[in-house]
């Protein structure tokens, strides 16, 4: 039997705009290097789920939750820089697991690349209890970082980007029950044998205190109710001082906190723009730009220029 498994090919271009293409995940983005943010994310329809495969060049930081009443199985099949998933370092090889409506939480280094398995959330339960019953603590978790060894890592890699690459190319394979049944059952056997093989991720721990301080800084800066938060504030709740705060952001990004801040702000002004599109791009830049705290206008605009490559005003006119 013959069937089209619907597909999606979607250029990234612009961290807003993908964001909008992730809302069944609610994962907000944020560029966090200045430059044209590139990539693409694939996905392609399974029996009982979806294969999705999601590469970029710049950091990006994502956070949010996955999608109710599925399990998500990923592989992390290119990692060039730092990048970390729920603070933990995650490298080329890295399995990552993560329930229903499991916290997203991933800073992306550049160069990333991942290839994900998603599966329904009674299906993959029964295999796991019916063919791994060694991995069942698993499905007690919200999520999971782990570290496949040896050839079973190489192996895993090729064989997830394999399948991601003929689902892009290959519309015979698409059309075909058979073939996209064989490749989710593929997929989700490697991934589950690996990880009965596994070991959870270790901590680096310079890096992994570092990281966990970044990562109280975001979501202080979450919940912040207003844009005023600065980076005393953070000392303050972290219980650090701005030396260390610092280090720990230059560490993890590569920027101190103040720049991370200042982009985050930008990001956030980008959405309402792109959101919004007034007819009255000045009034509405402006408004929105004293809202998030930015006061010098001229440089508020030379920055978010140097950011995503186009001035606010083009943004809200688009």
């Amino acid at each position: 039997m013959a069937t089209t498994s619907e597909l999606l090919d979607y250029e990234i271009t612009d961290a807003a705009s993908y964001a909008a293409v992730l809302r069944g995940s609610n994962v907000e983005l944020s560029q966090l290097a200045p430059g044209p943010l590139r990539g693409h994310h694939l996905r392609a329809e399974l029996p009982c789920g979806g294969v999705s495969w999601v590469e970029t060049n710049l950091p990006l930081r994502g956070s949010g939750r996955f999608p109710l009443g599925m399990w998500t199985l990923s592989v992390v099949t290119g990692a060039r820089t730092r990048s970390f998933q729920h603070g933990i370092q995650v490298r080329t090889g890295t399995l990552l697991a993560h329930g229903p409506g499991a916290a997203h939480d991933g800073l992306y280094g550049r160069n990333f690349s991942v290839v994900c398995v998603a599966l329904h959330e009674g299906l993959f339960e029964n295999i796991v209890k019916g063919q791994f019953p060694e991995v069942s603590d698993l499905l007690k978790q919200e999520w999971s970082v782990c570290e496949p060894r040896g050839v079973r890592r190489r192996d895993l890699v090729v064989r997830f980007r394999q399948a991601a690459t003929i689902l892009r190319s290959d519309e015979l394979v698409r059309r075909s029950t058979a073939a996209m049944a064989a490749i989710q059952d593929e997929l989700v056997g490697g991934f589950l044998g690996a990880l009965a093989q596994a070991s959870p991720a270790p901590p680096i721990t310079p890096l992994a205190h570092a990281a966990e301080l970044v990562r109280r800084s975001e979501k202080l800066v979450e919940k912040a109710d207003d844009h005023s938060l600065q980076v005393g504030d953070l000392c303050a709740a972290c219980g650090v001082p701005r030396r260390t705060l610092s280090l720990a952001f230059h560490k993890v990004l590569d920027m101190g906190p103040a720049t991370f801040l200042r982009r985050i702000r930008l990001n956030q002004v980008r959405r309402i723009l792109k959101s919004r599109r007034a007819g009255n791009g000045t009034i509405q830049v402006s408004r929105v730009a004293l809202d998030h705290g930015f006061w010098h206008l001229g440089r508020f605009s030379s920055q978010y220029r140097g950011l995503f490559g186009e001035s606010p005003r083009e943004t809200a006119r688009s």
